[in-house]
Protein backbone atom coordinates (compact mmCIF):
# COMPACT_ATOMS: atom_id res chain seq x y z
CA UNK A 1 0.00 0.00 0.00
CA UNK A 2 2.60 2.99 -0.82
CA UNK A 3 -0.26 4.98 -2.84
CA UNK A 4 -3.50 6.60 -1.17
CA UNK A 5 -6.20 7.67 -3.37
CA UNK A 6 -7.69 11.17 -2.35
CA UNK A 7 -10.72 12.99 -3.51
CA UNK A 8 -10.90 16.42 -2.41
CA UNK A 9 -14.79 17.49 -1.71
CA UNK A 10 -15.23 21.42 -2.27
CA UNK A 11 -18.32 23.02 -0.85
CA UNK A 12 -19.70 24.25 -4.73
CA UNK A 13 -20.33 20.37 -5.11
CA UNK A 14 -17.06 19.92 -7.59
CA UNK A 15 -14.32 17.36 -6.84
CA UNK A 16 -10.81 17.05 -7.58
CA UNK A 17 -9.35 13.84 -7.64
CA UNK A 18 -5.78 13.90 -6.42
CA UNK A 19 -4.33 10.79 -7.82
CA UNK A 20 -3.86 9.04 -11.18
CA UNK A 21 -5.87 6.06 -10.22
CA UNK A 22 -9.49 6.04 -11.02
CA UNK A 23 -10.68 3.78 -8.79
CA UNK A 24 -13.49 4.88 -6.80
CA UNK A 25 -13.60 5.38 -3.50
CA UNK A 26 -15.78 6.76 -0.54
CA UNK A 27 -14.60 10.30 0.63
CA UNK A 28 -17.70 11.43 1.47
CA UNK A 29 -19.70 14.66 -0.05
CA UNK A 30 -19.90 17.96 -0.80
CA UNK A 31 -21.92 18.30 2.50
CA UNK A 32 -19.03 16.65 4.05
CA UNK A 33 -17.38 20.36 4.09
CA UNK A 34 -19.98 22.22 4.70
CA UNK A 35 -19.42 24.23 7.70
CA UNK A 36 -22.08 22.80 9.67
CA UNK A 37 -20.24 19.44 9.66
CA UNK A 38 -16.50 20.88 9.73
CA UNK A 39 -17.16 22.25 13.55
CA UNK A 40 -18.98 19.21 14.40
CA UNK A 41 -15.76 17.66 16.21
CA UNK A 42 -14.47 20.53 17.48
CA UNK A 43 -14.63 19.38 21.27
CA UNK A 44 -12.89 16.35 20.75
CA UNK A 45 -10.39 17.43 18.85
CA UNK A 46 -9.59 20.13 21.66
CA UNK A 47 -10.09 17.63 24.00
CA UNK A 48 -7.41 15.24 22.82
CA UNK A 49 -5.19 17.89 21.27
CA UNK A 50 -5.00 19.06 24.33
CA UNK A 51 -4.57 15.63 26.32
CA UNK A 52 -1.58 15.21 23.97
CA UNK A 53 0.41 18.18 23.79
CA UNK A 54 -0.29 19.31 20.50
CA UNK A 55 -1.86 21.96 18.21
CA UNK A 56 -5.72 21.43 17.36
CA UNK A 57 -5.81 23.53 14.47
CA UNK A 58 -2.93 21.17 12.90
CA UNK A 59 -5.29 18.07 13.62
CA UNK A 60 -8.16 19.80 11.95
CA UNK A 61 -6.17 20.68 8.73
CA UNK A 62 -4.90 17.42 8.91
CA UNK A 63 -8.81 15.65 9.29
CA UNK A 64 -10.42 17.92 6.37
CA UNK A 65 -7.35 17.10 3.92
CA UNK A 66 -8.00 13.29 5.12
CA UNK A 67 -11.67 12.74 5.07
CA UNK A 68 -13.50 16.22 5.00
CA UNK A 69 -15.00 15.53 8.17
CA UNK A 70 -16.56 12.57 6.79
CA UNK A 71 -16.52 10.07 9.90
CA UNK A 72 -17.22 7.15 7.44
CA UNK A 73 -14.57 7.85 5.18
CA UNK A 74 -12.65 4.44 3.77
CA UNK A 75 -9.81 4.61 1.33
CA UNK A 76 -9.33 1.64 -1.21
CA UNK A 77 -6.09 0.94 0.63
CA UNK A 78 -8.35 0.61 4.02
CA UNK A 79 -7.82 4.07 5.63
CA UNK A 80 -10.51 4.23 7.71
CA UNK A 81 -12.65 7.49 9.32
CA UNK A 82 -11.83 10.73 9.94
CA UNK A 83 -8.11 10.96 10.03
CA UNK A 84 -8.10 7.77 7.75
CA UNK A 85 -5.92 5.38 10.43
CA UNK A 86 -5.06 2.36 8.65
CA UNK A 87 -5.91 -0.89 10.40
CA UNK A 88 -2.39 -1.81 11.67
CA UNK A 89 -1.75 2.32 13.24
CA UNK A 90 -5.38 1.88 14.76
CA UNK A 91 -3.91 -1.16 16.53
CA UNK A 92 -0.53 0.19 17.69
CA UNK A 93 -2.26 3.61 18.81
CA UNK A 94 -5.03 1.62 20.51
CA UNK A 95 -8.39 2.72 19.14
CA UNK A 96 -10.76 -0.14 19.49
CA UNK A 97 -13.73 1.32 17.16
CA UNK A 98 -12.29 3.80 14.23
CA UNK A 99 -15.21 4.44 12.99
CA UNK A 100 -16.20 6.29 16.43
CA UNK A 101 -14.85 9.57 15.81
CA UNK A 102 -13.89 9.73 19.49
CA UNK A 103 -11.90 6.86 19.33
CA UNK A 104 -10.14 7.78 16.01
CA UNK A 105 -9.83 11.45 16.98
CA UNK A 106 -8.21 10.24 20.26
CA UNK A 107 -5.82 7.31 18.23
CA UNK A 108 -4.21 10.07 15.79
CA UNK A 109 -4.15 12.52 18.63
CA UNK A 110 -1.40 9.65 20.00
CA UNK A 111 0.04 9.23 16.39
CA UNK A 112 0.91 12.99 15.33
CA UNK A 113 2.35 13.32 18.95
CA UNK A 114 4.38 10.45 18.81
CA UNK A 115 5.00 11.49 15.07
CA UNK A 116 6.36 15.08 16.43
CA UNK A 117 8.35 13.95 18.98
CA UNK A 118 9.97 11.29 16.63
CA UNK A 119 10.91 14.32 14.33
CA UNK A 120 11.98 17.09 17.20
CA UNK A 121 8.85 18.65 16.45
CA UNK A 122 9.22 19.34 12.76
CA UNK A 123 6.18 19.73 11.82
CA UNK A 124 6.03 19.07 8.06
CA UNK A 125 8.17 15.51 8.68
CA UNK A 126 5.02 14.60 11.55
CA UNK A 127 2.73 15.72 8.49
CA UNK A 128 4.41 13.09 6.16
CA UNK A 129 5.18 10.57 8.21
CA UNK A 130 1.21 10.83 8.88
CA UNK A 131 0.42 10.15 5.41
CA UNK A 132 3.52 8.21 3.88
CA UNK A 133 4.96 6.51 6.88
CA UNK A 134 7.97 7.61 9.41
CA UNK A 135 9.77 5.22 7.53
CA UNK A 136 9.73 7.17 4.55
CA UNK A 137 10.70 10.17 6.19
CA UNK A 138 13.04 8.66 7.47
CA UNK A 139 14.39 6.74 4.38
CA UNK A 140 14.75 10.21 2.14
CA UNK A 141 16.07 12.55 5.46
CA UNK A 142 12.38 14.36 4.98
CA UNK A 143 9.38 14.83 3.07
CA UNK A 144 9.45 11.66 0.97
CA UNK A 145 9.57 12.63 -3.14
CA UNK A 146 6.76 11.04 -3.92
CA UNK A 147 3.83 13.72 -4.91
CA UNK A 148 0.66 12.26 -3.27
CA UNK A 149 2.72 13.05 -0.05
CA UNK A 150 4.39 16.15 -0.88
CA UNK A 151 0.91 17.46 -2.13
CA UNK A 152 -0.81 16.43 1.22
CA UNK A 153 1.83 18.13 3.31
CA UNK A 154 1.34 21.53 1.01
CA UNK A 155 -2.62 20.88 1.77
CA UNK A 156 -2.16 20.20 5.09
CA UNK A 157 -0.11 23.36 6.45
CA UNK A 158 -2.18 25.16 3.59
CA UNK A 159 -5.31 24.67 5.79
CA UNK A 160 -3.37 25.38 8.88
CA UNK A 161 -2.18 28.60 8.36
CA UNK A 162 -5.66 29.83 6.44
CA UNK A 163 -8.23 28.27 8.15
CA UNK A 164 -7.49 26.39 11.64
CA UNK A 165 -4.33 28.17 12.89
CA UNK A 166 -6.56 30.97 15.08
CA UNK A 167 -10.43 28.86 14.55
CA UNK A 168 -12.42 29.93 17.69
CA UNK A 169 -13.68 26.80 17.95
CA UNK A 170 -10.24 25.02 18.56
CA UNK A 171 -8.97 27.79 21.12
CA UNK A 172 -12.24 27.15 23.08
CA UNK A 173 -13.89 29.98 25.58
CA UNK A 174 -12.02 33.63 25.01
CA UNK A 175 -11.44 33.13 29.16
CA UNK A 176 -9.33 30.11 27.60
CA UNK A 177 -7.36 31.85 24.77
CA UNK A 178 -6.54 35.22 27.08
CA UNK A 179 -5.41 33.48 29.70
CA UNK A 180 -3.26 31.60 27.54
CA UNK A 181 -2.11 34.49 26.28
CA UNK A 182 -1.56 36.42 29.59
CA UNK A 183 0.52 33.39 30.57
CA UNK A 184 2.22 33.55 27.59
CA UNK A 185 3.40 36.80 28.34
CA UNK A 186 4.36 36.12 31.92
CA UNK A 187 6.36 33.59 30.67
CA UNK A 188 8.31 35.52 28.16
CA UNK A 189 8.72 38.28 31.36
CA UNK A 190 10.33 35.72 33.39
Amino acid sequence: FTKKVKVTYYKDGSKKNNSESSSSNNYGSSAASSSGSRNSYDAYIRASAARHGIDAGLMKAMMHTESAFNPNARSPVGAQGLMQLMPATASRFKVSNPWNPADNIEGSAKYIAWLLKRFNNNVEFAVAGYNAGEGNVDKYNGIPPFKETRNYVKSVMSRYHSLYKNDSGLLGSNVNASNASASANVNMQN
